[in-house]
């Protein structure tokens, strides 16, 4: 069972990650300004995507490295809000490189865990610390889903 959850989050996170470079690679400085409501917009969702990978990252490695779970204890809502005046003010370039930066690490650090770490934290109540593709895809359908409603200006 153990492998099977490994091995899926390897793969989930891979090809979630793939998917996020080719919306990426479409996407230039207009479109990262394209609205998807309550204050964000297409570039302020890659720079949660690149900011929760990276944290996930930072998680999971104190986890390998001390065996404590460090979690936020539910403040997520609170950090996102603190978070998007400055997601708002990266520039668009510096964004689309850190998401796909970002999901980089984190699925290396996954993928190179060992044997049991991923069902461990599946066990643990964190399946999204290495399931990285659960987040990722919420977010690039959302803003595939922008894209497809909008014109196409700003996309390749």
């Amino acid at each position: 069972m153990s492998e099977r959850t490994e091995a899926d989050a390897i793969g989930a996170n891979a090809r979630s990650a793939d998917r996020l470079r080719q919306l990426v690679d479409r996407l230039d400085d207009r479109a990262m300004g394209r609205d998807l409501g309550e204050g964000w917009t297409i570039g302020v969702a890659l720079a949660h995507l690149a900011f929760w990978d990276r944290l996930s990252a930072r998680r999971l490695r104190s986890w390998l490295d001390t065996g404590e779970l460090n979690d936020l204890q539910g403040a997520t809502d609170l950090v996102n809000e603190a978070s998007l005046f400055q997601w708002r003010a990266l520039p668009a370039s510096a964004v689309r490189a850190e998401a796909l930066g970002a999901a980089t690490v984190v699925n290396q650090l996954v993928a190179s865990a060992g044997p049991g770490r991923v069902a461990a934290l599946v066990a643990a109540g964190k399946p999204r610390w290495a399931h990285r593709h659960l987040h990722r895809m919420e977010h690039v359908e959302q803003i595939e889903k922008a894209l497809g409603a909008g014109s196409h200006q700003g996309v390749s």
